[in-house]
Parts: C-alpha cells; sequence; structure tokens
C-alpha cells in the first residue's frame, strides 16, 4: 500500500498545478483582451472620445475663444487668400461659393449664440464683398461693429489697433461712402481714447479713422471734445484734418487751427505747433507727411516740459513710420530718452519705443514677404519665357 502513495501524490501535486497554470493563463488572457481595444481601434470614434481636452493652440488669433472660431478663422483666411481682388480679376468657382455659403451659416448660428468675435465677422465681410455680395457685407460688417463698439464696456476699452480695424472695415465695404453716416458709437470711443491717452495712431491711421467722420455731426462731435481738452491732442487734430480735408473744409480748419495756435501761452505752444503741422499738410493733394516736419522740429524746439517733449517726440515717430522708416523712429526716441525725467512721461516714452520696435519688426516681415512675392513673379515670367520658345 505504501509503495502506491507515492505515485498518487504526484499526481495530486501535478493536478494541482495544472489548474493554477490554467487560472493565470485565463487571467492573462483576459486582461490582453481587455487592453485590445484602447491600443487597436484608431478610429474616429475613438478619437474623438479620446481628445476632448487638447491643449488651446499658442498661436490663435486675437480674439478667437472657442475652436469653433478658430476653425472658421482659419477657413475664412484660405477664401480671403483666394477671392482677393488681385492684378487677374476676381475668380469666380462653385466651390468656393459654396464654401463661402456654408461660413455664413456657421458664423451666423454662432452669431445667434452670442459667441461669433469681431475678427471673425469682420473677415466674413470682407471675403462676402470681393465676391460681390454687396448687402451681405454690409450686413455682416455692421454685425461686427456693434460687437467691437455696441456696449459702453467695449467703447471704454477700444486702442487705436480697434479703430483702425473697424475703420478700414467700414470703409472697405462702402459704409462711408455716399451719404454720410453718424457712427455715434465710433466717436465715442475715438474721443474717449484720446482722454485717456490710450490713441497712438500706427503709419497711416489718421486718414483710416478720419473716414469714419463723414457727417457733420460727427465732425462736431469730436471737435467739442478736441476743444475741451485741457492739453489739445495732436492725434485728435491729425485725424480732424483729414476730416475736414475729405469734406472739402480745410481751408476754414487751417485758419482755426492757425488763429488757435497764436493765441496759445507757452504750455500749449508744442502741442499746436504740431497740430498746426497736420492742418498745413492735409492742405496739399496729394497728401504728404513730409511737409510737417517742419512743424515737428519746431515743436521739439518749443518743448519745455516732459509731457510736451514726449508729444512732439511722438508725433516725430510716427511722422518715420508714415515715411516707412521705423527704424529712424527707433533712433530718435532713444536720442531723445534722456531728456525725459518724469516718471510717467518716461513710461509713456517706454511705451513709444516698445510700439516703434514693434513696427520695426513689421516692417522686416513686409521686407521679407515682399521679396517672396517678386522672387515667386520672376519664376512665374521665367517659366511663361520657357514654355513660350
Amino acid at each position: 500500500m505504501q509503495g502506491l502513495r507515492e505515485p498518487e501524490l504526484v499526481t495530486q501535486r501535478r493536478l494541482v498545478w495544472g489548474v493554477v497554470i490554467f487560472v493565470m493563463l485565463i487571467t492573462a488572457g483576459w486582461l490582453l483582451w481587455a487592453t485590445i481595444p484602447s491600443r487597436g481601434l484608431s478610429g474616429p470614434e475613438t478619437q474623438s472620445s479620446t481628445q476632448t481636452t487638447a491643449p488651446v493652440s499658442l498661436s490663435r488669433p486675437a480674439g478667437l475663444s472657442t475652436d469653433t472660431e478658430l476653425s472658421l478663422s482659419e477657413r475664412l483666411s484660405d477664401l480671403k487668400a483666394r477671392l482677393k481682388p488681385g492684378p487677374d480679376g476676381l475668380p469666380e468657382s462653385p466651390a468656393d461659393k459654396a464654401a463661402l455659403e456654408d461660413l455664413a451659416q456657421s458664423i451666423a448660428r454662432e452669431h445667434r449664440a452670442g459667441t461669433a468675435s469681431f475678427e471673425v465677422m469682420r473677415d466674413l465681410a470682407l471675403v462676402m464683398w470681393w465676391s460681390q455680395q454687396d448687402r451681405n457685407a454690409q450686413e455682416w460688417a455692421a454685425r461686427a461693429y456693434d460687437a467691437a463698439l455696441g456696449t459702453e464696456e467695449s467703447r471704454k476699452q477700444a486702442d487705436a489697433e480697434l479703430l483702425h480695424d473697424v475703420a478700414e472695415m467700414m470703409a472697405a465695404v462702402g459704409l462711408t461712402s455716399g451719404k454720410p453716416r453718424e457712427h455715434t458709437e465710433f466717436t465715442a470711443a475715438l474721443t474717449a481714447a484720446a482722454e485717456d491717452g490710450r490713441l497712438l495712431p500706427g503709419p497711416g491711421d489718421g486718414p483710416v479713422l478720419a473716414e469714419m467722420l463723414g457727417s457733420k455731426s460727427a465732425r462736431q462731435s469730436v471737435r467739442r471734445a478736441f476743444e475741451t481738452q485741457e492739453v489739445p491732442s495732436p492725434v485728435l487734430g491729425e485725424i480732424l484734418s483729414h476730416a475736414y480735408r475729405n469734406a472739402e473744409q480745410i481751408q476754414e480748419w487751417t485758419k482755426w487751427v492757425t488763429q488757435r495756435a497764436d493765441r496759445a501761452g507757452a504750455d500749449d505752444e508744442t502741442f499746436w505747433l504740431l497740430i498746426r503741422g497736420h492742418a498745413e499738410s492735409a492742405r496739399f493733394t496729394p497728401f504728404d507727411p513730409a511737409r510737417r516736419y517742419a512743424w515737428i522740429q519746431k515743436a521739439l524746439k518749443a518743448a519745455g516740459e516732459d509731457s510736451a517733449r514726449v508729444a512732439a517726440i511722438q508725433e516725430l515717430a510716427r511722422y518715420y513710420w508714415d515715411k516707412e522708416r521705423p527704424e529712424m523712429a527707433l533712433r530718435a526716441i532713444d536720442e531723445y530718452a534722456g531728456q525725459i525725467t518724469q516718471k510717467d512721461c518716461r513710461e509713456s516714452l517706454e511705451r513709444l519705443r516698445l510700439r516703434a520696435t514693434s513696427e520695426v519688426t513689421h516692417k522686416r516681415k513686409r521686407v521679407n514677404e515682399r521679396r517672396r512675392l517678386h522672387a515667386a513673379a520672376r519664376e512665374r515670367a521665367d517659366a511663361t519665357v520657357i514654355l513660350s520658345e
């Protein structure tokens, strides 16, 4: 009997180990099966469920706050590149028309939900104008205008860049030509920005902003604000000069500015010399910013207080911007910086310097883009010659 027990014991041990191995295999197989779907499926359904919290792109255009708007902005940019009128005329394509109609419907839904940004609606208005949908373009421009300046809070925060974008859009779709319109929200934002020191236009902004003062009441509103300022604003003086030039009233305006400048005291002399320079240069056709250079030099010599000196330096910088010489503006700012001692004036000058540095960067980009386009044009010309041969 004892000799038979050893084989039985071995058999029992083998049976136990077999059960253990079987359970382990089953467990391993189940774990492997459970992980296959997450690794093996790569279709849209699985991807969409695992990517709902994608990080926000740092290159997102300013003013866009949702992925939907970013997509709309990218699609609009693509259409703008294809539909913008060029030397070969306006391209017509059923696919482009269908894409534009689809975009308009998408943006209309965003607008009804209150989430469409000024930038998206502005771009849609421009693309529609280029596509010869004038009425739709003007309706979308009006919505973009309301998004930018429709509330008191938005008007208080508007700066020169936003005001320029609004004015440029309205002029582009024909809302500043023909019968004069009031644009009361724009004039309120313009005068508020000038009062708070937020109005620092870039190159060529004066004539663009003046387009929005086509009505007599708009000019009177800005002029009242200008005349009641404790310190007269050369920027508003420039905008009014172009507005009166557009209204064919520049002679009367220049006469009034000259008389007012002659009565100016020592504290205001610098500011009125700058304003007179804008009025005198606006009298000539075509407009040439170089005509105000002599007045800027007179203002620099007359400037006694730091605030007056900074105003003159600002106008000198803007003169160089208008001449597409931003590097000269930067050099002038650095040259006069040592003469400014008051803290707030030094801070203003530093903001001006940052703006000048930005203009230098933009000029380099424009030059590089111009060179790229010229190179592309030469390649097309060479290809045309080769084909003709």
